[in-house]
């Protein structure tokens, strides 16, 4: 089971290193070092440490199927942005607080 994962993450490491996304290409490189370690996996996060440039980023790419794709997935969401939104600062009632008190010094019974 690991291997296979560790495979899935190999996977999402080389492409995302093609694409010239090292910081992504490193976490999920490391992942697939920790479930399951190859010498294609460290040889990855050698080259990824070393700053070398991927195949895509010189111009000379290799001949490579494309990924297949899965009929039964969603597509994910862009994100409208990266910055973090601020967290609002919730109000609460006095009742509300004395209810939370007052559940949260009950004793759990079996």
């Amino acid at each position: 089971m690991n291997a296979e994962g560790a495979e899935s993450a190999f996977a999402i490491a080389q492409r995302s290193y093609d694409s010239g996304d090292t910081d992504k290409a490193l976490r999920f490189c490391k992942k697939s070092i920790s479930l399951h370690s190859t010498p294609q996996a460290i040889a990855l996060l050698a080259k990824i440490e070393s700053g070398a440039p991927s195949s895509s980023a010189t111009g000379t790419s290799s001949a490579r199927a494309p990924p297949a794709t899965n009929p039964f997935t969603r597509p994910t969401p862009a994100r409208k942005s990266s910055a973090p939104e601020p967290a609002a600062k919730r109000e609460y009632t006095a009742d509300q607080v004395a209810m939370v008190k007052r559940v949260r010094t009950c004793r759990v019974t079996e």
